[in-house]
């Protein structure tokens, strides 16, 4: 039988997103169900459903908690002095370590992330960034920095959807290729 909720509506809504990013990571973000939750945290289903509209409310949430992580992540490799090629790489390692952190689920989370074009404010956001220091180094100008943005963009998402298919087993033949793609790809906006 259900257990009572002693918690608060805040910690509860926290044990049950912690519940259901343990399902999605074990078991596959399919198996993400109310009940499955249910049984996880021993709360009955119309506890899930008190805290959230529904279960696409908590993959929407689950979703924004893993972005803002991976996000983080990326934001840190960064380096205020680093050339366009020495950040552009430090992204790319920090892609290739997110992919082969020992779950395939990862990489499949990084490409989903980058594949939402609606969601990707973000991405541009680090991109952007990346682009600024480029700016201020004199590494490209101002007057290109839209298409440069899209172009990055479209190499990162790229480069994070095939980790996705080729992580762990061919991941290391895959970041050698993509750098000699990412050589070609800066003398385009040098």
């Amino acid at each position: 039988m259900p257990k009572k909720c002693k918690e608060d509506d805040t910690q509860i809504r926290e044990i049950i997103l912690d519940a259901a990013k343990k399902i999605g990571i074990e078991q596959g973000v399919d198996k993400i169900t109310a009940r499955r939750i249910s049984s996880a945290i021993g709360y009955s289903t119309g506890v899930i459903y008190y805290h959230f509209q529904n279960k696409q409310e908590i993959m929407d949430i689950l979703r924004q908690n893993r972005d803002a992580d991976i996000y983080e992540v990326i934001r840190k490799c960064i380096g205020t002095d680093s050339t366009l090629r020495e950040n552009c790489s430090q992204i790319m390692d920090c892609l290739y370590t997110i992919g082969v952190s020992g779950e395939q689920q990862n990489a499949q989370l990084l490409s989903g992330a980058y594949y939402d074009v609606a969601n990707s404010g973000f991405w541009m956001d680090l991109i952007q960034q990346v682009l600024d220091v480029a700016v201020k180094r004199g590494e490209t100008a101002p007057d290109h920095m839209d298409a440069a943005v899209y172009c990055l963009w479209s190499f990162f998402s790229g480069y994070a959807m095939l980790l996705a298919e080729y992580c762990p087993s061919d991941a290391a033949a895959l970041r050698n290729v993509s750098g000699e793609m990412l050589d070609v790809l800066l003398q385009g906006l040098y």
